[in-house]
């Protein structure tokens, strides 16, 4: 990704990534003090965090270049990921309903047995969603996600977390 950054010493430029880094080398400043912050963000990632190596401080809003001093300052970014919710029935199609601390109360209708709804990007952190009643004649069969259980998983960042639901439609 290329991540846009603003200072009084260089103006506004960019640092494309390889491989997860990127850098940029500026020489030949005059000692005094400067500053540097991260400008627009890429879509679909997020800051996380950003400090210097400078003696006089870690902030890189408010640097002091002492002569002969060299200050390497880092930014970190994640890049968000995306949670997929699938719902699978057997005997019917229908309509259901969900809720999560992701996405609020959701429905997923199914078609041919099978329906999913997709959500990003989003922040890494541990996330929970539930099925509510699937309502008379209906029964849940399984849920699980792809990084821990419905109840408690973890997007990493930059991750896919993929939640299954499956219920059967009950024969009266």
């Amino acid at each position: 990704a290329t991540f846009e950054f603003v200072s009084d010493f260089d103006g506004t430029f960019t640092i494309g990534t390889t491989g997860g880094t990127g850098s940029k080398l500026t020489e030949n400043l005059s000692p005094g003090p400067y500053s540097v912050t991260e400008g627009t963000m890429p879509a679909g990632w997020e800051f996380f965090e950003a400090s210097c190596d400078d003696d006089d401080g870690d902030d890189p809003s408010s640097l002091v270049l002492d002569p002969g001093e060299t200050i390497n300052c880092t930014f970190i970014n994640y890049k968000q990921g995306t949670i997929t919710v699938v719902k699978n029935t057997v005997g019917a199609d229908g309509t259901f309903s969900f809720t999560s601390d992701f996405g609020g109360d959701f429905d997923i209708d199914t078609t041919g047995n099978t329906g999913n709804r997709a959500f990003g990007p989003l922040s890494q952190g541990t996330y929970s969603v539930s099925e509510t009643d699937p309502g008379p004649g209906w029964r849940l069969d399984s849920a699980t996600c792809s990084n821990g259980t419905p109840d408690s998983f973890t997007l990493a960042a930059g991750g896919a977390v993929l939640c299954t639901f499956t219920n059967t439609r009950l024969v009266p």
